[in-house]
């Protein structure tokens, strides 16, 4: 499985505009005199567009505007997150973030048993109640666009550009990226 830790970075991802960047647990150790003992490196890479991120901040964030994550808002300060349930009932997940903190919160047993007797998501619970106090004076913040970034109705059963026959849905493209043929209604 996954840990907590590497979690939390990937979706740290989304955040940061498509760069990874490795976790690390520290950033450097000194001894008394405060000599450098050890010294962490930083290491990022591109994992996705900028675009991309964009649009999965926008997916994640509907999860809690209008989803099983809704319990996880911070008023005035948008949030986006996934919660998520194994096999089994064993584990219980919230991976959140807002533009100011990512956070992971796993529940379970080290021996994996199903979770009997509690109700909801715990995960999102905790995550909520230790996010709700790091955003304590935080101004009120929404995600950025990137930069050319712009809205196209899609189909939602091709992916083509919409016409007024399709059922349709927004998506956000840099120029050039988005589709240029648009759906051609089915005929009998």
């Amino acid at each position: 499985g996954v840990s907590v830790y590497e979690m939390c970075a990937a979706y740290s991802s989304f955040v940061n505009n498509g760069i990874y960047t490795k976790p690390k647990t520290y950033k450097k150790v000194t001894d008394a005199e405060g000599k450098v003992l050890l010294e962490s490196t930083t290491a990022t890479n591109v994992a996705f567009s900028e675009n991309a991120a964009y649009n999965m901040r926008l997916l994640l964030k509907n999860v809690v505007d209008f989803g099983t994550g809704g319990g996880a808002a911070i008023p005035g300060i948008d949030t986006g997150g996934k919660t998520g349930t194994t096999d089994s009932d064993h584990d219980r997940w919230f991976a959140g973030f807002t533009p100011y903190y990512c956070g992971v919160v796993w529940f379970g047993y080290d021996i994996p048993s199903p979770i009997w007797g509690v109700s909801g998501n715990p995960a999102l619970k905790m995550w909520k109640s230790v996010m709700d106090k790091v955003h304590v004076g935080l101004e009120s913040k929404t995600f950025p666009k990137p930069s050319g970034t712009y809205a196209t109705s899609l189909c939602a059963q091709s992916g083509k550009l919409a016409t007024s026959e399709c059922e349709s849905y927004y998506e956000y493209f840099t120029k050039g990226t988005a589709p240029k043929i648009y759906c051609e209604p089915e005929t009998d």
